[in-house]
């Protein structure tokens, strides 16, 4: 898997950050899966791999 962790919005008070990740599904065709989530500055981002955890990747 491949992943990418990409700020797209920063200011005083918050930070959006878009995920990408590029898996294969039971067929071995490439899916490109991605979240956006709203942090708060000064908040800890969490890394791409803990982020696919926390959204049930295994």
């Amino acid at each position: 898997m491949e992943s990418y962790k990409i700020i797209e919005f920063a200011d005083t008070n918050c930070v959006i950050v878009k995920y990408l990740f590029k898996v294969k599904d039971s067929k071995n065709h490439s899916k490109l899966l991605s979240t956006r989530q709203l942090f708060r500055t000064g908040q800890q981002l969490p890394t791409s791999s803990q982020m696919w955890k926390y959204l049930g990747g295994k």
